[in-house]
């Protein structure tokens, strides 16, 4: 009788986990996800604009995979273990050789056909921009020989759902716990998550990272920022 690798089975269970822990944030904080386009299948990376704490949530109902993410979330109250306990990558961008053993476990992941997603812009954006995006990640993209989907990320203003819901972004001095006390004075979040045409990389990752940014900016008819420092 065919059996599964241990392996695998521990990844489907944990990306069972996964999705069941994040099916319950969407209740607590009445979030409402709504799709579009089709995420890819397995093994490929996955690159999405980064608004606020309710990122990964948001997608891990279709985007059932690894998430990279940096270090410091795994310090926040209960959300910080749940992402943690899923699996996720982290990442401190602090250190600049980090970011050469996180491409290496991000390229072990999509060897073994699980999907990666990470947030190239490093850092939270209040919706209205793209920011610049580290470019160091894409390596993996580059050297695996896989394509990139980029993913762009809109939560709706209640009142008008052309404009981005000012409650969200997680920007400014605002710490973890306020945020969240300002997401759940919310009576509900409503935010767009659109799965774009897969990008095929070359050997140039800066080259990619400019595609999938362009993307994602044109998705949401926003502007790039120019102005963050490079990495």
């Amino acid at each position: 009788m065919w059996k599964r690798e241990p392996r695998e089975v521990a990844e489907r269970w944990a990306e069972a986990k996964q999705t069941w822990f994040f099916n319950r944030i969407l209740d607590v904080f009445q979030l409402k996800v709504t799709d579009e386009g089709t995420p890819l299948g397995r093994g490929h990376l996955a690159a999405s604009n980064h608004i606020g704490v309710l990122d990964i949530p948001a997608m891990s109902a279709a985007h059932r995979g690894l998430f990279v993410a940096k270090a410091q979330i795994a310090q926040w109250p209960i959300l910080g273990y749940i992402i943690a306990s899923a699996g996720t990558i982290f990442i401190t961008r602090e250190r600049a050789r980090d970011s050469v053993g996180v491409v290496s476990q991000m390229e072990r992941a999509i060897a073994s056909g699980r999907r990666v997603l990470f947030f190239p812009e490093g850092t939270t954006s209040p919706g209205d921009r793209v920011r610049r995006f580290h470019t160091s990640l894409f390596a993996a993209a580059c050297r695996s020989g896989v394509p990139v989907q980029p993913v762009a990320l809109f939560y709706e203003d209640l009142a008008d759902a052309s404009r981005p819901n000012r409650a969200v972004p997680f920007v400014g001095d605002q710490d973890v716990v306020r945020n969240l006390w300002a997401l759940f004075a919310e009576p509900e979040i409503r935010v767009r998550v659109s799965y774009l045409e897969p990008i095929v990389p070359g050997n140039d990752r800066r080259a990619l990272a400019d595609q999938v940014r362009a993307a994602i900016a044109n998705r949401l008819g926003v502007p790039l920022e120019e102005n963050a420092p490079p990495e």
